[in-house]
């Protein structure tokens, strides 16, 4: 006994040491952000406080709570619990054997979920209670381990189900937290126990395997273990508490740190660990066995952390206490959100919407312009944070040019001056509009955007003199409002970006001003998407990019004439925002919806979401900068994403789909072979096979000789519906994007189908016999009774009302084109009737008859309902969704709709 106190004694302090060094090369713990999606209550979870996770064969998540099991699809949560017979609702762990069925651990035993029968079974053991809690399961083929607060079990399943178990085998020992298969051999397992750390195996019982394992651990309380090629993790509760790790076969061991409350330890794919605190929330540990560098993640939901799981995608799943569950995708970590709540809550701004951006780079100060709140300076090394002044304007733009700042606000338009590297207002000019950009053509002329027109500021001296070109003026630019300017040195233009005007180019002359002017528009012979342009960017090649309301469209300059086709148009799903480019000649567009890169040369692009590690999916209008090492800036409704764009990994794998016939009643049958439907009617989902990139992968399908083209999987609706097939045999294939949401032609997946059904045998079919030959007949007999040979001109008039299929077909191009017309301001009834190709008079008593209301009416209904829908989807502001069904005025367009309504659109929004 004293040999062994010596040894352990010996050993303690020469790990002390080893454990001193690790402590002290790691005393500092930087934060790491990650994209964190969080699912609670509000997606349908049963409860907040979550204990444990499965991803099953098929993908799905399976989540257990204190109140009841989870099954997570990706989309959608179906809740199990003692109402559905589950006979204890708190889920400890799960495991999954090779039949399909779930192993359930609760706090009173051990049960059995088959989901292909929708069943629960309790297991019972002969000759022993299992009344106990069930804490850890793991499985390999038929062999089942089971770690309870009283011991260690082991027993052989069968595809039969047994609720009582004849033959098993116990290894008694208190509190056992977690178990394991050893690496290298899975015969063999370490389990973490209130009495240590210790090795087991089972040949006709169980029993402890001789292995080397350091003694303070074999000694110590184990909360939770976990294991790389080469070396065991493990947390220590008690005095020495921490998190530590020993090569396997070596007495040594490492303190990794003095972590405290560690209930859960995760080895992702990368090298890295994820450590759970019950107290302190989860940290992230690059190289553990030797440089061990900590990074404590951020914005997690709580800080009290039960679980960490790693799915089959590499994503890390998190079991909060109180909070639900929070993911990580960690591919996408490498985009940087600066959140601006905290310079908010301090200064009293009611937001953290980013106007405007740009960096001082000699003294790394970043300054930014807020919705309605100024202008303030971050230096991006120490986060402290200035206010520069400006009250609560609207800081539409900031250029810095050399020593001097120009700032572009809702009221005046400022110029700083850096004296000694410090930034100090200089001059203020009132002007009568919002300023909205602004670029320089010259050492002292200036051209700035307005809502009023553009306006051409020239520096003498002190003095400063004015000139405004608006549609008025001569020469004159077509529109008033104007958002964004740039200035082409090599041509001497200005491009002018308007509010409903399109493009405008303006060719100056040698004393700068104004010589020519011409545009491209909705109208032009090559007509832009749309009028309503936000960001102007150039590429090197002497091509154009125009962001507009309606995508991006490419002007091109060959043989110094500009050209612009139909096939130079992008995006037009998008409103784009800002566009830059990066030192690979990619352009980054921030957007409505995310952010795009796309590659010119390719013309591919990959789209950036909320979904693929963005912070926010709304970005504003040309607000972005580039520092000279190729890190981006880009402004958004909430904060500033900033990332490098050579450290943002590009998706290459290949990711599955599975296909489930849906029965009347929705419940999923996995499709895999070919199958025999005895139905015309077909109802398919899509899915991926993980519930966790399958926000992140998009999907595609075609039924061949049905569709004529590829599909995209409608992921709201969640299914895909066929009608009134004919039997026969059909081919379904179905894809699953990568990552980053691309197609590969080699992933498609194809499964044969056949219909085959008896229409006469069915009931439905009956029904619809009987019906249409009651329909029929009275039908006839109402017509008998109604056509008397006296009323010639009645006769005619029902004869012309039954042709409906004509009235329809009218009608149906009269909404499609409303539909497509209705974001131009423009669009009137007489050109409806143009479009139409009928008179004025003709066209009324038409529409008059079909729907009992006038042209008028029908656009501003149509408007009103398509900007309901633009509002409720909440990726639009108020302004920006009366620009898009064709107002000029948002003001009006607000009158309009509470008209129309009864409440404001910023309250039918919320």
């Amino acid at each position: 006994m004293n040999m062994k106190l010596n040894n352990y004694l010996t050993l303690k302090l020469e790990n002390g040491i080893l454990s001193l060094f690790f402590i002290l090369i790691a005393h500092q713990v930087y934060s790491v952000e990650y994209p964190i999606h969080e699912i609670n209550s509000k997606q349908g979870l049963s409860h907040g406080e979550v204990y444990s996770f499965l991803e099953d064969r098929k993908g799905n998540m399976w989540i257990g709570t204190i109140d009841g099991l989870n099954k997570y699809d990706g989309q959608t949560i179906k809740v199990l619990n003692i109402e559905d017979g589950l006979p204890n609702n708190t889920i400890r762990t799960m495991i999954e054997d090779q039949y399909e069925r779930l192993w359930l651990g609760t706090d009173k035993g051990i049960h059995i979920y088959d989901p292909n029968q929708e069943i629960f079974l309790t297991l019972t053991l002969q000759n022993k209670d299992l009344n106990e809690r069930i804490n850890s399961f793991i499985i390999s083929e038929n062999n089942l381990w089971i770690g309870s607060s009283k011991g260690i079990y082991h027993l052989i399943i069968s595809k039969e189900i047994q609720q009582e178990v004849n033959s098993y085998h116990f290894y008694p020992i208190k509190n056992v937290h977690e178990l394991i298969f050893d690496y290298k051999n899975n015969k063999q397992v370490w389990a973490a126990t209130n009495q240590g750390l210790i090795k087991l195996t089972f040949d006709t019982t169980i029993h402890i395997v001789d292995d080397v394992i350091p003694l303070f651990i074999a000694q110590s309380k184990i909360q939770a273990i976990a294991q790389d090629k080469d070396t065991i993790y493990c947390s220590v509760y008690g005095f020495n508490q921490g998190v530590y790790c020993f090569k396997k076969g070596e007495r040594t061991y490492k303190k990794i740190n003095d972590f405290q409350s560690i209930q859960s330890i995760c080895v992702t794919d990368q090298k890295k660990l994820f450590i759970g605190s019950s107290i302190d929330g989860v940290y992230e540990i690059s190289s553990p066995s030797t440089e061990a560098i900590h990074h404590k993640i951020d914005h997690l939901s709580s800080s009290i952390i039960q679980r960490i799981y790693k799915d089959k995608s590499g994503g890390v799943w998190i079991a909060t206490s109180g909070t639900g569950v929070n993911y990580i995708a960690t591919f996408y970590k490498n985009f940087h959100h600066l959140d601006l709540n905290e310079l908010v809550d301090q200064h009293k701004i009611n937001q953290s919407f980013v106007r405007a951006l740009s960096i001082d780079e000699v003294s790394n100060m970043m300054f930014i312009g807020l919705h309605n709140g100024g202008l303030w300076s971050i230096d991006l090394k120490t986060k402290k944070v200035n206010d520069f002044g400006l009250d609560h304007q609207l800081v539409y733009d900031i250029k810095i040019y050399e020593d001097e700042m120009y700032i572009c606000g809702s009221e005046t338009f400022s110029i700083f001056q850096k004296t000694n590297k410090h930034w100090k207002k200089k001059h203020s000019i009132r002007m009568s509009s919002y300023l909205t950009s602004v670029t320089k053509s010259g050492e002292h002329v200036f051209w700035i955007t307005s809502r009023k027109g553009l306006i051409r500021l020239e520096r003498q001296g002190d003095q400063w003199t004015q000139e405004n070109i608006n549609n008025a003026s001569s020469p004159k630019i077509n529109h008033d409002n104007c958002r964004a300017v740039y200035y082409d040195s090599i041509f001497n233009e200005l491009w002018v970006g308007m509010q409903g005007g399109g493009i405008n180019i303006l060719k100056l002359d040698n004393d700068q001003q104004v010589a020519s002017s011409s545009s491209f528009t909705t109208k032009s012979p090559h007509p832009l998407s749309s009028d309503f342009v936000r960001s102007i960017y150039k590429q090197s090649d002497s091509t154009y990019y125009i962001g507009t309301y309606r995508g991006l469209n490419l002007i091109k300059r060959k043989d110094n004439v500009l050209n612009l086709s139909k096939d130079d148009h992008r995006f037009e799903q998008h409103v784009i925002q800002s566009i830059t480019e990066d030192h690979q000649k990619n352009l980054w567009i921030g957007i409505n919806r995310g952010l795009l890169c796309y590659s010119t040369t390719e013309n591919k692009s990959i789209k950036y979401n909320s979904n693929r590690g963005l912070a926010t999916n709304e970005f504003s209008e040309h607000t972005v900068y580039k520092k000279s090492n190729g890190e981006l800036f880009f402004g958004t409704v909430n904060g500033i994403i900033h990332f490098d764009p050579q450290k943002i990994i590009h998706d290459k794998s290949t990711q599955k789909a599975l296909v489930v016939q849906l029965s009347d009643d929705d419940k999923e049958q996995t499709i895999q072979n070919h199958f025999i439907n005895e139905s015309n009617h077909l109802k398919l989902r899509l899915k991926t096979k993980s519930a966790s990139i399958s926000k992140m992968c998009n999907l595609q399908y075609q039924l061949m000789g049905v569709d004529t083209t590829i599909r995209n999987y409608p992921s709201k609706k969640n299914q895909i519906n066929y009608a009134d097939l004919s039997d026969g045999d059909y081919t379904f294939r179905f894809r699953a994007s990568n990552l980053n949401g691309q197609f590969a032609d080699q992933q498609w997946e194809t499964i044969p189908i056949t219909i085959k059904h008896n229409k006469s045998k069915t009931p439905q079919y009956l029904i619809t016999v009987v019906s249409m030959l009651l329909i029929g007949f009275v039908l006839i007999k109402r017509k008998k009774e109604f056509i008397p040979s006296s009323t010639p001109s009645l006769q005619k008039e029902k004869i012309d009302e039954t042709v409906s299929s004509d009235d329809q077909l009218f009608l149906d191009n009269l909404y499609e084109t409303i539909r497509t017309e209705m974001h131009n301001s423009d669009f009137s009834v007489e050109s409806l009737e143009k479009k139409m190709g009928m008179s004025h008079a003709n066209f009324y008593r038409k529409l008059k008859i079909l729907t009992g209301s006038t042209a008028k009416n029908i656009i501003q209904d149509q408007r009103m309902n398509e900007a309901c829908i633009l509002l409720k989807s909440k990726e639009y502001r108020v302004s920006e969704v009366a620009y898009m069904v064709g107002f000029n005025d948002p003001k009006y367009f607000t009158k309009c709709f509470k008209k129309h309504y009864g409440e404001l659109p910023s309250q039918y929004k919320q």
